[in-house]
């Protein structure tokens, strides 16, 4: 089956398929294509097409609008938790280390031992357990963490899961809240002022899923009014373009966690294949179910501007 992907790709990725996937080739025209393997942008559908994949295991930036009834939209699901869920423990150990400061310091030849906190005994609340949430919880259970968490599914508890719960109020009283939900139109603004409040005053709240699930009126406001809570983000409002972040309790990376290294490309690149491989040998998965972003305001300004001139 020929493939079209329309993103570039480097010589190991091109050895990856000649060497794992025999069943699948590269075409450099998207018209003699019958699979896609997009980034962002969706070439135009031809009647070969049987499904578009995405490298990405968000979609919501994705324009979906146009794509047939018969082709099947995949995310990359589950491609990236590793690096994900790293990346989530790794913010949440500099702030409690106050490994930041403490580097300042010394490289301003300040010697100032303090005590430091500890991720031990913490009781972290994991909003969202599909592949990173999971992820984040097999690292949280080795620093002796206490998780509970939230799914719309039943079910999903694991062996790192010490309560699994399909009510959001049931995760209220943790001292850390963590974001590993798909931005969609159940999930935009899902953290508001009720949430926030109900999160308390001095808790921390990670997020490494998508800005638009938190409000960002209700964020900027809540954490003015309490200095002791603390917003730990990997992910931002309108990036690339975001605002200055002169508040000291919000805590922020640029969209880095999923890795972007050879070797995570080289991962995600795999898993994007193997989804192509299995569904034209009869298996599907990470099918996206469309009706979930029907609406959705998100993505970043040049995706809506493109949304528009689509629209035209």
């Amino acid at each position: 089956m020929r493939v079209f992907i329309n993103f570039p790709v480097s010589e190991g990725a091109v050895e990856l398929i000649k060497k794992e996937f025999s069943d699948l080739s590269i075409t450099n025209t998207y018209k003699y294509a019958d699979a896609y393997l997009i980034e962002t942008e969706i070439p135009p559908v031809t009647s070969r097409v049987r499904i578009i994949q995405a490298i990405t295991a968000g979609v919501n930036h994705i324009v979906m609008k146009g794509i047939p009834k018969d082709v099947v939209l995949c995310s990359n699901a589950g491609a990236y938790s590793d690096y994900v869920a790293e990346h989530a423990i790794a913010l949440l150990l500099s702030f409690y280390k106050k490994i930041p400061e403490k580097v300042r310091e010394m490289r301003e030849g300040i010697f100032m031992p303090e005590s430091v906190g500890t991720l031990k005994g913490k009781r972290i609340a994991i909003i969202g357990y599909g592949g990173i949430g999971k992820a984040v919880a097999r690292l949280a259970k080795s620093f002796k963490m206490k998780v509970i968490a939230y799914g719309r599914r039943p079910n999903l508890a694991d062996v790192n899961c010490d309560n699994y719960t399909t009510s959001l109020n049931d995760i209220f009283g943790s001292d850390i809240y963590l974001l590993a939900l798909p931005y969609t139109k159940h999930t935009e603004g899902l953290v508001n002022d009720v949430i926030l409040n109900k999160m308390g005053s001095n808790a921390i709240l990670v997020n490494v899923a998508r800005a638009g699930i938190v409000r960002k009126e209700s964020l900027i406001q809540h954490c003015k009014t309490n200095s002791g809570f603390y917003y730990i983000t990997d992910v931002w409002w309108n990036e690339p373009n975001i605002d200055k972040i002169p508040w000291k309790n919000i805590i922020a990376t640029p969209h880095i966690a999923g890795g972007i290294s050879e070797q995570a490309f080289i991962e995600a690149f795999r898993s994007a294949l193997s989804n192509i491989d299995l569904f034209f040998k009869g298996q599907q998965r990470n099918v996206v179910d469309r009706k979930e972003y029907e609406g959705l305001s998100g993505g970043t300004p040049a995706l809506r501007k493109m949304i528009k001139n689509q629209e035209k």
